[in-house]
Protein backbone atom coordinates (compact mmCIF):
# COMPACT_ATOMS: atom_id res chain seq x y z
CA UNK A 1 0.00 0.00 0.00
CA UNK A 2 1.39 3.25 -0.90
CA UNK A 3 -1.36 5.75 1.45
CA UNK A 4 0.03 7.65 3.74
CA UNK A 5 -3.69 8.86 5.52
CA UNK A 6 -4.43 6.30 7.84
CA UNK A 7 -7.96 6.15 9.80
CA UNK A 8 -7.82 7.22 13.40
CA UNK A 9 -7.75 4.30 15.32
CA UNK A 10 -6.72 5.88 18.10
CA UNK A 11 -9.82 7.96 18.12
CA UNK A 12 -12.52 6.53 15.83
CA UNK A 13 -14.20 2.64 15.87
CA UNK A 14 -13.81 0.37 13.02
CA UNK A 15 -17.14 -0.23 10.84
CA UNK A 16 -19.68 -2.27 12.66
CA UNK A 17 -19.81 -5.93 11.67
CA UNK A 18 -23.92 -6.22 11.51
CA UNK A 19 -24.65 -5.39 7.92
CA UNK A 20 -21.39 -5.23 7.04
CA UNK A 21 -20.87 -6.99 3.65
CA UNK A 22 -17.86 -7.55 1.02
CA UNK A 23 -19.24 -6.97 -2.68
CA UNK A 24 -16.41 -7.42 -5.36
CA UNK A 25 -17.87 -5.73 -8.78
CA UNK A 26 -18.49 -8.11 -11.45
CA UNK A 27 -15.00 -8.15 -12.48
CA UNK A 28 -15.96 -10.03 -16.25
CA UNK A 29 -17.23 -9.01 -19.42
CA UNK A 30 -20.04 -11.39 -20.88
CA UNK A 31 -20.97 -11.17 -24.83
CA UNK A 32 -24.02 -13.25 -26.30
CA UNK A 33 -23.20 -14.48 -29.24
CA UNK A 34 -25.65 -15.03 -32.41
CA UNK A 35 -24.64 -18.71 -32.53
CA UNK A 36 -23.43 -21.27 -29.48
CA UNK A 37 -21.97 -20.16 -26.23
CA UNK A 38 -22.06 -16.57 -24.84
CA UNK A 39 -17.86 -15.71 -24.14
CA UNK A 40 -16.41 -14.54 -20.98
CA UNK A 41 -13.46 -12.40 -20.65
CA UNK A 42 -11.42 -10.61 -17.30
CA UNK A 43 -12.39 -6.92 -17.44
CA UNK A 44 -9.73 -5.86 -14.42
CA UNK A 45 -7.00 -7.36 -12.46
CA UNK A 46 -7.88 -6.35 -10.07
CA UNK A 47 -11.77 -5.50 -9.65
CA UNK A 48 -12.90 -2.99 -6.98
CA UNK A 49 -14.80 -4.03 -4.06
CA UNK A 50 -17.78 -2.53 -2.47
CA UNK A 51 -19.04 -2.46 1.03
CA UNK A 52 -21.63 -0.49 2.92
CA UNK A 53 -19.80 0.80 6.18
CA UNK A 54 -21.92 1.71 9.24
CA UNK A 55 -20.53 3.52 12.79
CA UNK A 56 -22.17 4.01 16.23
CA UNK A 57 -20.14 7.01 17.20
CA UNK A 58 -20.77 9.78 20.41
CA UNK A 59 -21.44 13.20 19.31
CA UNK A 60 -17.82 13.96 19.91
CA UNK A 61 -16.51 11.36 18.26
CA UNK A 62 -18.99 12.27 15.43
CA UNK A 63 -17.29 15.85 15.41
CA UNK A 64 -14.11 14.32 14.74
CA UNK A 65 -15.32 12.26 12.21
CA UNK A 66 -16.53 15.05 10.57
CA UNK A 67 -13.50 16.70 10.68
CA UNK A 68 -11.32 14.02 9.56
CA UNK A 69 -13.38 13.47 6.12
CA UNK A 70 -13.16 17.12 5.10
CA UNK A 71 -9.73 18.04 5.90
CA UNK A 72 -7.93 14.47 6.35
CA UNK A 73 -10.42 12.74 3.84
CA UNK A 74 -10.55 15.61 1.05
CA UNK A 75 -14.19 15.13 2.01
CA UNK A 76 -14.22 11.04 0.89
CA UNK A 77 -11.73 11.24 -2.46
CA UNK A 78 -8.49 10.42 -1.00
CA UNK A 79 -7.30 6.92 -0.23
CA UNK A 80 -7.14 5.60 2.96
CA UNK A 81 -5.85 2.32 5.10
CA UNK A 82 -8.01 1.18 7.49
CA UNK A 83 -8.43 -2.07 8.94
CA UNK A 84 -11.27 -4.67 7.59
CA UNK A 85 -12.59 -7.73 8.10
CA UNK A 86 -12.26 -10.17 5.65
CA UNK A 87 -11.28 -13.88 5.15
CA UNK A 88 -8.11 -13.39 6.31
CA UNK A 89 -9.17 -12.09 9.77
CA UNK A 90 -8.64 -8.23 10.79
CA UNK A 91 -6.81 -6.78 8.04
CA UNK A 92 -5.18 -2.89 6.72
CA UNK A 93 -6.82 -2.08 3.51
CA UNK A 94 -6.64 0.38 1.22
CA UNK A 95 -10.25 2.34 1.18
CA UNK A 96 -12.24 5.55 0.44
CA UNK A 97 -15.76 6.51 0.50
CA UNK A 98 -17.83 6.20 -2.73
CA UNK A 99 -20.04 8.95 -1.91
CA UNK A 100 -21.40 11.34 1.23
CA UNK A 101 -21.99 9.82 4.43
CA UNK A 102 -24.99 9.85 6.27
CA UNK A 103 -25.31 11.02 10.33
CA UNK A 104 -28.36 9.63 12.35
CA UNK A 105 -29.18 10.66 15.68
CA UNK A 106 -29.84 7.52 17.72
CA UNK A 107 -31.79 9.45 20.47
CA UNK A 108 -32.75 12.58 21.59
CA UNK A 109 -36.09 14.44 20.11
CA UNK A 110 -35.69 17.51 17.95
CA UNK A 111 -34.48 19.89 20.54
CA UNK A 112 -32.16 17.22 22.81
CA UNK A 113 -28.77 17.10 22.33
CA UNK A 114 -28.24 13.68 20.70
CA UNK A 115 -25.78 11.35 22.34
CA UNK A 116 -25.01 8.72 20.12
CA UNK A 117 -25.13 8.41 16.15
CA UNK A 118 -25.24 5.86 13.40
CA UNK A 119 -22.90 7.45 10.41
CA UNK A 120 -23.62 4.80 7.40
CA UNK A 121 -21.14 5.28 3.97
CA UNK A 122 -20.61 3.59 0.98
CA UNK A 123 -17.17 2.82 0.86
CA UNK A 124 -14.53 0.98 -2.11
CA UNK A 125 -11.36 -1.30 -1.24
CA UNK A 126 -9.07 -0.97 -3.55
CA UNK A 127 -6.88 -4.40 -4.41
CA UNK A 128 -8.40 -6.45 -1.34
CA UNK A 129 -5.55 -8.64 0.29
CA UNK A 130 -6.57 -12.08 -0.55
CA UNK A 131 -4.75 -15.38 -0.69
CA UNK A 132 -2.43 -15.54 -3.63
CA UNK A 133 -2.14 -18.10 -6.50
CA UNK A 134 0.89 -19.94 -4.32
CA UNK A 135 -0.77 -20.30 -0.75
CA UNK A 136 -4.62 -21.02 -2.22
CA UNK A 137 -2.36 -23.89 -3.76
CA UNK A 138 -0.96 -24.77 -0.52
CA UNK A 139 -4.58 -24.89 1.09
CA UNK A 140 -5.99 -26.60 -1.11
CA UNK A 141 -3.49 -29.35 -1.47
CA UNK A 142 -3.13 -29.88 2.37
CA UNK A 143 -4.84 -31.04 5.13
CA UNK A 144 -6.92 -27.93 6.55
CA UNK A 145 -7.72 -29.11 9.97
CA UNK A 146 -3.82 -29.80 10.56
CA UNK A 147 -2.90 -26.09 8.60
CA UNK A 148 -5.18 -24.74 11.12
CA UNK A 149 -3.50 -26.05 14.22
CA UNK A 150 0.26 -24.99 13.05
CA UNK A 151 -0.83 -21.58 11.97
CA UNK A 152 -2.48 -20.99 15.88
CA UNK A 153 0.79 -22.96 17.28
CA UNK A 154 2.69 -20.35 15.22
CA UNK A 155 0.55 -17.43 16.09
CA UNK A 156 0.68 -18.09 19.84
CA UNK A 157 4.75 -18.91 19.89
CA UNK A 158 5.19 -15.79 17.81
CA UNK A 159 2.87 -13.48 19.95
CA UNK A 160 3.35 -14.49 23.81
CA UNK A 161 6.01 -16.85 23.96
CA UNK A 162 9.35 -15.19 22.07
CA UNK A 163 11.06 -12.49 23.59
CA UNK A 164 9.92 -8.87 22.55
Amino acid sequence: MTTAISWPTDRLSLPLVPGYAIEPADGVARTDMEAGPARHRRRWTTTPTIFQASWLFTRYELAIFEGWFLHIGDEGAAWFEIPLLSGLGLVTHEARFRGPYKAVPRNGGPTANAELWTVTAPMEIRDRPILDAGATAIVLDSDITALYATIDDFTHLVEYEMPT
